[in-house]
């Protein structure tokens, strides 16, 4: 239901839809350590480890960089994932430091995804015992998530072209084909 109701959005508003699954994606991981969500927060998930970069967990602090976190500036909450551990951090602490500039997401610049230092933020809430973040069964499901919205932004794309190919029999078979790719896909 969750990658179907992420699908839908995608069609309609990607932008929407990518910072829906961030927030979808950490209330099932808060579900799974048997943790609750800060009320009424919109939440994301920031885990991603590239080029070198990555937060760490030093004592209680979380330190580090992390790459494209959608909603840097709009959030209220990230689970971030600090080495081995998941922490519940609140993102309008001033030692959480989005990087202006670090990403240019053509067409995807409503969703505020940048680079984001984290200096030293107490780690008040880790949730999960340590390697909980890809040991847990939802691991793999958050990541349908991801390919969810995707699918969706494919299927807004087929729309739009549905509408431009009126009548032309080598358009519609080209159509056809998207279509069936997207059916494939789905």
């Amino acid at each position: 239901g969750r990658w179907r109701a992420l699908a839908r959005w995608g069609r309609t508003d990607l932008v929407l839809a990518r910072l829906a699954e961030g927030h979808t994606d950490a209330l099932a991981i808060l579900a799974e350590a048997g943790a609750a969500p800060v009320p009424g927060a919109l939440y994301g998930v920031w885990a991603a480890r590239s080029g070198g970069t990555g937060a760490e967990l030093r004592g209680t602090r979380v330190h580090g960089l992390v790459r494209f976190c959608s909603g840097a500036h709009t959030l209220d909450r990230a689970l971030v994932v600090a080495g081995d551990r998941v922490v519940d951090l609140d993102v309008a602490d001033p030692r959480v430091r989005p990087v202006e500039g670090t990403w240019d997401p053509v067409g995807m610049a409503a969703s505020d995804s940048v680079d984001v230092e984290f200096a030293g933020v107490p780690a008040d809430s880790l949730v999960g015992p340590p390697g909980f973040y890809t040991a847990r069964p939802g691991f793999w499901w958050g990541g349908g998530g991801v390919a969810a919205v995707w699918l969706g932004g494919a299927a807004g794309v087929v729309d739009d072209v549905r509408g431009a190919a009126g009548d032309d029999p080598h358009r519609l078979a080209h159509l056809g084909a998207l279509h069936t790719a997207l059916a494939g896909t789905d």
